[in-house]
Order: C-alpha cells, then sequence, then structure tokens
C-alpha cells in the first residue's frame, strides 16, 4: 500500500513543470495594418508591453513572438496617425492569433521654418 502511495505522489509532482511550460509557450502575433480605405501602411511600429515589437513591411504586415501570458497589450502607432492600443486576452494554448489593425489618419499643423545661411569662403575661412 506504501509503495503504490509513493508512486502516486512521484507522479503527480514530476507532471507539474509540463502544466507549467504549457502556460509559458510562445504566442506569434501576425498581422495587417491598413488605413480606414483598406490600404497597407508601411513603417507602422507595433509592440506589445511584453516587450515584442516589429515595424509593418510595404504590405503592411507584421508578426510578432513573445512568452505567453493571459493578457497581453498590443500598442501600434505611426506618425501621421491616432496609435491604436488594444489590450488583448490570449487563452491558455494558443501558439498564433491574427489581427487586422486600421489607423485613422490625423491632421499636423507645422509651422514654417526660416532657415538662414551664410557662405565660408574655404581659403580665407571668412564670410
Amino acid at each position: 500500500m506504501m509503495k503504490s502511495f509513493r508512486f502516486i505522489i512521484v507522479t503527480a509532482v514530476s507532471a507539474l513543470p509540463s502544466v507549467a511550460g504549457a502556460q509559458t509557450g510562445l504566442v506569434t502575433l501576425t498581422g495587417f495594418v491598413t488605413d480606414r480605405n483598406g490600404s497597407p501602411i508601411p513603417l507602422v511600429d507595433v509592440s506589445t508591453t511584453l516587450g515584442g515589437q516589429s515595424r509593418t513591411d510595404a504590405d503592411g504586415s507584421f508578426s510578432i513572438t513573445y512568452a505567453w501570458k493571459d493578457t497581453v497589450t498590443l500598442v501600434v502607432r505611426r506618425v501621421g496617425y491616432s496609435p491604436v492600443i488594444k489590450q488583448l486576452v490570449i487563452e491558455r494554448g494558443v501558439t498564433s492569433v491574427q489581427l487586422s489593425v486600421k489607423l485613422a489618419e490625423i491632421a499636423h499643423d507645422i509651422a514654417p521654418a526660416i532657415i538662414n545661411g551664410k557662405q565660408v569662403d574655404p581659403v580665407l575661412n571668412k564670410i
């Protein structure tokens, strides 16, 4: 009776690391970033609060791989567009998630810049 009891305890304890390992697997977020018309936006910074980061290519696609956690915040931003911040809930065992993100353009007023210049004589090193 005592031998079978020890066997059960050893089996239960040795199974714990594999359960913990399943919870900390890798998750890959892939997707596309487009404007309101559905056109892809290149060079968009895409990152997570868990350290994963990527930049969209010419087709607006991105891919980020990170260690699984049940919630992750996705941050998508590019100059000239309103940033998008989404909190994602990823179920245990999920290894990939496909996303589609639309960015809205924003207008920026840029003040004019006045640049003054003078030519320096390279021989005399004077103006």
